[in-house]
């Protein structure tokens, strides 16, 4: 019997059925997973946005530069800057300047929401690969860097975190707003920060002057300024150039023609600038001094954030007094000895505004003004303080005292007991003088007796009221202090005689008139003033003072065709001499003196061979400079003489203090000759400011 067949073998159906499963199983768990990635990637996506804080800005990115400007608030003195950047409004940039850093750095700006998703991919795969990351960021990020991070490391971290604060600040401020902000803070080279700098540095222009050509150039130096700039590389300039403008073809900004008419524009030549070179360097110091002394500003404050500060220099005036000292016939170069300096300082009675200043010929080489920080025996400029504080006491101009030249007083001694010789000018006799006489040939002899009899701490305390430090040197209490033996500041002497010129009213000399901060007014200069002396009193000492000029030997040396009023003054060996005059508008001192100690008595100056007086070089440079610094000025007229006080003889007749050291008495009644014609007065004297009362060698003019 035959065996029964095999069944044929049959796929087996429950494997296929599982290989199905398992491949659906696969399917959902890669699903899950990319589900659970994508909630994870969410997830961590939101934490990090919520965690990540938008940072206070950098210092750096803060920092502004501070422009220093004249009176008139447009004319540029200087600036102060740890980064050179001046940060400018939207409206202040053209349009193509916008629409050319767009089409270099980001051409996707007004559509992206502030991050590259490339260009984060692509630093995420270089770190994968161990390397540094790429670029490729927008322009937000690119601002957020440069404003709130500051941070320059090249890591993932850095890029993400970057791009969740560009996330937000794309968020919160408005396109052009950013945009403005990224112009403000990037950096052009040629040490220019914002565009503003940059268009000054390549063009010599403000950016809203900005050319087309030129906006594209400075939008294609951003990535590497010291690659593409046309002074170092024309070629690499060219080719960035080109990028960029065609750049702005495919972003609509341009059309073909226009960008087919453009070349690569020239540049200016790059600006080594020395801030403080020259005069303006003491002018932009005393600026800074004013504003963190009296103003409580930093340094840090000045130098970056961003002020605009309105200095009471007039730029005409600065320019005046500075020919002033470099004139040759004024102030000649020829042979003068080199430690000879000379300053000027004036002011606005009015106000106590420094109109112009002069502290040296350049900052950088001696950064010392010598206007403001140098102590310089006054002399006979000194006089007019007794003159106040007689006047003040009743004693009337007409009073006369005896002038003659030798006479001892009791009270004037160096040890006490000894009386000391009073020499006049030359050794001159004047006979019995009164105020006026006396002021106009500046008599020693009557101003010490003037002295005396007012009381010398009366002299001081009218010198203070003017204006001068009580703590200035050598400012004491004895008879001689009327002969200028105090060394004071020359812008110390300048406010006291600013006082004369506004009749009494005492300001506080400043050389800030305002200082401005986004537009928003921070500070102002003290303006105000107090009367420290009667009008009266002023009136007389001021017709006294008017005399000098009228009818001294200075008179042929100024002329103004206006009313001014002033006092020369010369110290032993003509260590300094001094003219301080005043029109009722403008008040001016001017000293030139010696800074070894050692006489300037005369220096052959290839023209005069003059003796150095107040009546040479410092009444000529201060006509030089009110000359000009006055022209245009409406002319006004002194106050009358008031002649206040009472006619008196004082006891300055008295044998005491008529004794001659040769003849024991020298008293003439007659009256005091008219001012002598006198081309080059001899210098005047001053006693060291340490002996109670020194004997002045020569006398004043």
């Amino acid at each position: 019997m035959a065996a029964a067949p095999r069944p044929t073998s049959r796929p087996a159906r429950r494997p296929a059925r599982r290989r199905r499963s398992t491949g659906r199983r696969v399917l959902l768990v890669l699903l899950a997973l990319l589900l659970g990635g994508a909630v994870l990637g969410g997830a961590a996506f939101a934490y990090g946005y919520a965690t990540t804080d938008v940072p206070e800005p950098t210092e750096l990115g803060q920092k502004a530069t501070t422009t220093v400007y004249y009176s008139d608030g447009v004319t540029k003195l200087g600036t102060f800057a740890d980064v050179n950047r001046t940060p400018v409004t939207t409206d202040a940039i053209p349009q193509d300047m916008r629409d050319a850093i767009i089409a270099a750095e980001d051409r996707s700006f007004y559509e992206n929401r502030g991050v590259s998703p490339t260009g984060i991919a692509r630093a995420f795969v270089s770190n994968l690969r161990g390397n540094a990351t790429q670029g490729g960021s927008t322009i937000t990020q690119q601002y957020v860097k440069n404003y709130y991070t500051g941070d320059d490391t090249q890591s993932l971290q850095r890029k993400v975190r970057e791009a969740f604060i560009a996330l937000k600040v794309d968020n919160e401020l408005d396109k052009d707003q950013i945009l403005t902000d990224y112009l403000n803070t990037i950096y052009f080279g040629r040490g220019a920060y914002g565009v503003q700098e940059a268009a000054q540095a390549y063009f010599g222009v403000d950016v809203g002057q900005l050319t087309t050509a030129q906006a594209a150039l400075l939008a294609g130096i951003v990535p590497a300024p010291s690659a593409f700039d046309p002074a170092i590389d024309p070629a690499a300039a060219e080719r960035r150039f080109d990028y960029v403008v065609d750049g702005m073809v495919e972003t609509g900004a341009i059309t073909q023609a226009e960008r087919d008419g453009l070349e690569l524009p020239a540049t200016v030549q790059q600006q080594d600038e020395q801030t403080y070179a020259g005069p303006t360097g003491y002018l932009l110091q005393a600026v800074r001094d004013e504003l963190t002394t009296r103003g409580g500003f930093t340094e840090d404050e000045l130098d970056g954030g961003g002020l605009s500060i309105t200095t009471t220099f007039d730029a005409g005036m600065q320019a005046a007094a500075v020919a002033a000292m470099q004139d040759e016939e004024a102030f000649p170069s020829e042979g003068r000895p080199e430690d000879v300096e000379a300053a000027l300082v004036s002011i606005d009675p009015a106000d106590g505004a420094v109109r112009a200043m002069y502290g040296g010929p350049d900052y950088l080489e001696r950064p010392l003004n010598v206007a403001t920080q140098e102590n310089v025996q006054a002399g006979s400029i000194f006089k007019p303080f007794a003159l106040i504080a007689a006047l003040e006491d009743g004693v009337s101009l007409r009073t006369r005292y005896n002038g003659n030249s030798g006479l001892y007083f009791s009270e004037y001694t160096s040890d006490g007991v000894t009386p000391q010789r009073v020499p006049n000018f030359g050794d001159r006799d004047r006979g019995r003088q009164n105020l006026v006489e006396a002021t106009v040939d500046s008599t020693n002899t009557v101003y010490v007796a003037l002295n005396i009899d007012v009381g010398p701490e009366r002299t001081r305390e009218a010198s203070v009221r003017a204006g001068l430090p009580e703590q200035t040197s050598g400012l004491a209490d004895n008879p001689a202090n009327v002969l200028g033996v105090a060394s004071p500041r020359v812008i110390d002497m300048a406010r006291a005689y600013a006082t004369f010129a506004a009749q009494g009213v005492r300001t506080t000399p400043h050389v800030v008139a305002e200082v401005t901060q986004d537009g928003e007014v921070v500070y102002r200069g003290q303006t105000g003033g107090e009367r420290v002396f009667a009008e009266d009193v002023m009136a007389d000492t001021t017709y006294a003072l008017s005399q000098v000029v009228e009818d001294g030997s200075i008179s042929r040396t100024i002329d103004l065709d206006r009313p001014a009023a002033g006092k020369t003054g010369t110290t032993d060996e003509a260590r300094s001499a001094w003219f301080a005059g005043y029109t009722p508008q403008l008040a001016t001192v001017v000293s030139v003196f010696s800074t070894d100690g050692q006489g300037m008595e005369r220096w052959d100056d290839g023209n005069r061979g003059s003796a150095v007086t107040g009546s040479s070089y410092p009444v000529r440079i201060w006509q030089e400079y009110m000359s000009a610094a006055t022209e245009g000025q409406p002319v006004v007229d002194f106050p009358e003489r008031a002649d206040i006080g009472t006619t008196s003889t004082s006891r300055s007749s008295s044998s005491e203090r008529e004794r001659d050291s040769s003849s024991g008495a020298s008293s003439r009644p007659a009256p005091a000759p008219a001012p002598e014609p006198e081309p080059e007065p001899d210098p005047e004297p001053s006693a060291a400011p340490t002996t109670a009362a020194p004997e002045p060698t020569q006398a004043p003019e």
